[in-house]
């Protein structure tokens, strides 16, 4: 919850960011303290909205990031793993507000990555001059992403 937020106008959410400090850790508890089979469960009942078909395009998706060299190797790699600002708000300063309290938040780590569709320009050069740099790409059943780093320490 610490690394998720929020933007907002008073009344309307306009913008949102979340930050993970370290994914083996995500990952380590999905694992072992039940939640990924929980969530397969639901996603199966129909909790979540999401077709058989979607479902095993997200299981092909994280098998051929986590088979790539852009997987969560380092323990000191945080991530952002989602920004989205509401079409109505955007240009507006509310993408580069999260992103820098996401990178606060994410300080204690050495550096942080994410991953953005290379035709995102937008995203790309908001990136950019944040200090964040292209270290490669690579595609999956999704399509093709750029992984940008952003060294902290």
């Amino acid at each position: 919850p610490e690394g998720f937020f929020v933007a907002s106008n008073g009344t309307d959410i306009t913008g949102y960011l979340i930050a993970c400090r370290s994914m083996k850790s995500i990952w380590f508890k999905a694992i072992y303290k039940g939640a990924l089979f929980t969530w397969g469960y639901r996603c199966l009942k129909g909790c979540y909205g999401i077709s058989p078909k979607a479902i095993m395009s997200i299981i092909r998706h994280k098998l051929l990031f986590l088979g790539s060299k852009y997987n969560y190797s380092s323990a000191s790699q945080g991530q952002i793993l989602s920004i989205s600002v509401h079409p109505d708000y955007r240009n507006q300063g509310i993408a580069q507000e999260l992103l820098k309290r996401g990178l606060e938040y994410l300080k204690p780590v050495h550096e942080v990555k994410l991953e953005v569709r290379p035709d995102n320009q937008v995203a790309v050069n908001l990136y950019k001059s944040l200090g964040f740099f292209t270290t490669g790409n690579f595609k999956d059943s999704q399509g093709q992403w750029l992984v940008m780093v952003k060294r902290l320490q």
